[in-house]
Parts: structure tokens; sequence; C-alpha cells
């Protein structure tokens, strides 16, 4: 199976110690062929990594190495390191890269079901079977959906004078932000407050 690869590798730590490199090691009993066949695997892992499949070794051999690759590539066959299609076993990469991977797969899946959950105001049952049934249809990762109507959020909108008869020029509908301005203290400031405190005397409570 092949998936988009992966820029950086996970690594293992005791691969110089690892029982097939020891196999290596004791039947080429050269340590700088050994260290040179051991970079040659490693270019193989790095290079599949990149590519989210198993490559082979000729298509990962590096540039620099000019010598004959066939007997590094029998000698890490030999040790099982590669297997008989010059590629790694698919026990060791399933080991290694299919989990790397489904970790990857799970933090987009989550990240799909919490957008979703913001965009459309989903519940996370709701979020979760969408961002099944687009993962389902396969291809890229599913852009997500403009909101739907029906889920649209009413926005709160600026307040609106009530009719205040005792006021000519005012009436329903007038934003507090269009009613005049002046200096605190001045009888249009006052008469503004006024228009005001109507309002809010006889807006219903939201």
């Amino acid at each position: 199976m092949s998936r988009d690869g992966f820029r950086v590798a996970d690594a293992d730590v005791n691969f110089y110690a690892d029982p097939k490199v020891n196999a290596l090691a004791r039947r080429l009993r050269d340590p700088v062929r050994t260290a040179a066949y051991a970079a040659l695997y490693d270019a193989t892992v790095r290079a599949s990594w990149q590519a989210g499949r198993r490559v082979t070794f000729d298509e990962a051999l590096p540039a620099w190495w000019l010598d004959d690759p066939d007997d590094a590539l029998a000698n890490l066959r030999a040790v099982g390191l590669l297997d008989d299609e010059a590629r790694i076993p698919e026990h060791a990469w399933a080991s290694w890269y299919e989990v790397a991977a489904q970790r990857r797969d799970d933090r987009r899946f989550e990240g799909t079901v919490g957008g979703l959950m913001k965009s459309l105001a989903m519940s996370r049952d709701e979020a979760v079977a969408e961002a099944r049934r687009r993962l389902s249809l396969g291809g890229p990762e599913p852009a997500l959906a403009e909101p739907r109507p029906d889920l649209a959020r009413s926005v709160p909108t600026v307040p609106t004078v009530p009719t205040d008869p005792s006021r000519p020029g005012t009436k329903r509908g007038d934003s507090l932000a269009n009613v005049a301005r002046s200096r605190p203290g001045s009888k249009a400031d006052r008469d503004r407050e006024e228009v005001q405190d109507a309002y809010f005397a006889t807006a219903e409570p939201e």
C-alpha cells in the first residue's frame, strides 16, 4: 500500500546492534564494507519513507555509490535486511512506517472532525460520521464544505431605537449609532440618553 510519504523517518536507535547487522558484520569481516552496506540499506529505508512505499534497492541507490552494487545487494538479502525483491521486508515496513502513517491519519481525521464541528456546528457524532463519509470517497484530505444555511448563526446587530412619540424624528429601527452625538451635558446629549433609556426600558430581553 502506498501513502504520501514523510520528510522525517522514524529510526531504530538500536540499529547497529540489530542481529541482522551483526550477521552482516560477521559475514563480511570488514568493518568498512559493513558500514558502507549498512548505509546503502539506510538509504533504501529513507527513500521508502519519502516515497510512502517500499522502493527497491536500485531505486534508492545514492549517486555517490560508484562501485558495483551487486555484492552489497546480495549480502543485504543474505542477512534478511532486504527481501527477494530488494525491498524492505513487509513486516519491518508495517512495524515502522505503517504505524507512523496510522498515527498521522488519526491526527488528520481528528482535525477533520474538529473542523466540521467548528465550521458546520455539528455534534461530534455527526462530524465523525461526515468525516468517515468523506474519507470513504477516497482521494486527498477533503476540504471543509461551506456552512449549511440551516446551521447558519444569526449575527448580532446594532440595537435599534424604539418609537418615542415625545421625540420627533425618532422611530423604531433607527440605530443607536445614528443618534446624534454631542458634548457631554448638552441638551442633545440628554436627549440621546433619554432615547437610550427608553430603548432599554422597552426592549425585549434576549
